[in-house]
């Protein structure tokens, strides 16, 4: 399942993936399945496309954004 339409973010199996322009699934394995969303996604700019957070982090692609606010 996409986590919205667009977003490079799976989930599966209960964890959350980030799928790369590849194919490849790269597991983010901190990240919390039930609340995971990607941030701020614009088709029409693509713009921050590859951040995603749950309610403690915040990620870009599969790399944990450290110190960055989730709320």
């Amino acid at each position: 399942m996409l986590v919205n339409p667009g977003s490079p973010y799976i989930i599966s199996n209960n964890k959350v993936y980030y799928k790369t322009a590849g194919d490849a699934k790269m597991l983010l394995a901190d990240a919390e399945p039930d609340i995971f969303k990607t941030i701020s996604y614009s088709r029409e700019s693509c713009e921050y496309r590859d951040y995603g957070k749950d309610d403690k982090n915040v990620y870009f692609k599969n790399i944990k954004v450290e110190g960055a606010d989730a709320k």
